[in-house]
């Protein structure tokens, strides 16, 4: 068996080394049913949709975990590709929404819950927009997959903008719902995790806050909060590091993963007015005066039950 298998990830969904390959070999095969020679290697691995919508369907993004709905938000995907990806996602808990301009998928990947993000990027370029991706990655980390004509020669480009991967717009629907499966259940499940065995303990509970990894769930005090992909991953920092004070340069490298560039107030409030009872005398996150901020295992104060 391969990795894949001995892994528990179901066949049918791809590898990146295996997505590589395929792209390869539909551009060599594109090349040579130009001179009249067969094509559609891709079709070589999808012997089986059915199977391989069941197979999604059972792995769900990782047996164990809590069941939910992910969004995934799409831009400049036509009819038929939106409706081909969205059928073999259709026993999986990802759920396709389209954004009719880039306007409004900003608005609703700062001010709404987006799991994913999917952008074709010829239609980025028919707008004049190619680099609109840099603006996105001020507001959310969440996994971007760009569809392209030329992957080859746009992935560098792409990935440098805050792309994750660049894929072959021509290639299947099911190849393209595997990627986007596997770099969610990347994001969800695996990139809080150090180990195989930490991804198994994915939630825990400081204080009063009850917080799940794999369903990116958040309670305080037995009661469900609605966290942005920002503010999600800076709780699970700080609740990782109970009472250690920490830097707004430790928060940037190590919660969020960039480079100390930008203040980190904005979103220390932000997540305060979701989980304080009173954000203006915070119980959880203190500030320490010219230092950072520190999250203390408060409890039972402010419950109702």
């Amino acid at each position: 068996m391969g990795r894949a298998a001995d892994s528990g990830i179901p066949d049918s969904v791809v590898t990146l080394a295996q997505v590589a390959q395929m792209v390869r070999s539909s551009y060599s095969n594109s090349n040579s049913t130009k001179s009249g020679a067969a094509s559609a290697p891709l079709s070589l691995y999808i012997n089986n949709t059915e199977k391989s919508r069941k197979d999604i369907s059972n792995y769900n993004l990782g047996k164990g975990s809590i069941c939910m709905e992910y969004r995934a938000l799409t831009i400049g995907l036509t009819d038929e590709l939106f409706s081909g990806i969205q059928a073999v996602l259709t026993s999986s808990n990802l759920r396709l929404t389209p954004s009719l301009t880039v306007g409004d998928a900003g608005h609703m990947l700062d001010q709404q819950i987006i799991h994913l993000l999917i952008v074709n990027l010829e239609y980025l370029r028919s707008i004049g927009q190619d680099d609109w991706l840099t603006g996105i990655r001020r507001i959310t980390f969440i996994p971007v997959i760009v569809l392209s004509d030329n992957p080859e020669q746009d992935t560098s480009p792409m990935v440098e903008l805050g792309a994750d991967i660049c894929v072959y717009s021509k290639g299947s629907c099911l190849m393209i719902a595997n990627i986007a499966v596997a770099q969610l259940r990347r994001s969800t499940k695996y990139n809080q995790c150090h180990t195989s065995g930490e991804a198994k303990r994915s939630s825990f509970q400081i204080g009063d806050i009850f917080i799940d990894l794999s369903s990116r769930a958040v309670e305080v005090c037995g009661q469900p909060v609605t966290l942005r992909p920002r503010e999600f991953a800076l709780l699970l920092y700080f609740m990782k590091h109970p009472d250690v004070v920490l830097t707004a340069d430790q928060i940037c490298k190590h919660a969020w993963r960039i480079e100390y560039t930008q203040p980190v107030g904005q979103s220390i409030y932000d997540l305060r007015q979701q989980i304080e009872a009173n954000p203006n005398k915070p119980c959880y996150i203190k500030t320490v005066y010219r230092v950072g901020y520190r999250f203390t295992a408060h409890s039972g104060e402010f419950c109702d039950n």
